[in-house]
């Protein structure tokens, strides 16, 4: 393998700090389906989803979580 297309030996210690709170937010967000983080939820229109079945009766609007996403985000990067 080219060791010019490698991450320096010392960028390992990089992905262990984004790895470690990452699978942690992953575990708690799999062992509790009610644990999110109030910052990451937002408000989207009914046009960002091709289905329809996080409609709340809110004139067409979704409220939608993404702290599941923000973990496995952050285990893809550490990787």
């Amino acid at each position: 393998m080219l060791h010019s297309l490698l991450f320096p030996y010392r960028a390992r210690y990089v992905g262990w700090l984004i790895f470690i709170p990452a699978a942690l937010l992953g575990i708690a967000t799999l062992a509790n389906e009610n644990f999110e983080f109030a910052f990451l939820t937002f408000k989207l229109p009914k046009e960002f989803f091709l289905t329809q079945p996080f409609l709340t009766g809110d004139g067409g609007y979704s409220i939608v979580n993404f702290t599941n996403e923000l973990a496995a985000l952050g285990i893809i990067v550490s990787f």
